[in-house]
């Protein structure tokens, strides 16, 4: 494991078993989908190794491409080690901006009512006139 420690080694392991969950789900997916559009295709999705079969697959085979390859691995490595040197904003700093941003768009949303308020009522003034 040279160049990271065993923190960033089970974080990758862990975020390659999600990404294989997620591969195997897609292709869960995918394969209903194929099952629903297409008749001929719904007699293999109900056989057992296309329905559980081939999404485990997917995912076990995502899960060893990504494990295998030295270039997936340092290219993890470095994210998780990128994302570590962030600092994070304080729980006192994440609650004043979060009702900053709160009031900014409960302006917007006024301000954007009062010009749809506006706005319909010199339509409805114009279609009137034209009408």
């Amino acid at each position: 494991m040279q160049g990271m420690d065993k923190t960033h080694h089970k974080i990758m392991m862990v975020s390659f078993v999600g990404f294989a969950f997620i591969a195997g789900y897609v292709m869960r997916t995918m394969l209903e989908v194929l099952a629903s559009t297409f008749g001929f295709f719904s007699l293999y999705y109900d056989m057992d190794i296309v329905k559980h079969g081939m999404p485990a697959l997917a995912g076990i085979l995502l899960f060893v491409y990504l494990v295998a390859s030295k270039s997936k691995r340092i290219w993890a490595s470095e994210v998780i080690g990128e994302v570590a040197k962030v600092v994070w904003p304080s729980k006192k700093d994440t609650t004043a901006l979060t009702i900053v941003v709160t009031i900014i768009i409960l302006i917007a949303g006024a301000m954007l009512g009062v010009f749809d308020f506006f706005s319909k009522n010199i339509i409805n003034l114009i279609m009137d006139i034209t009408i």
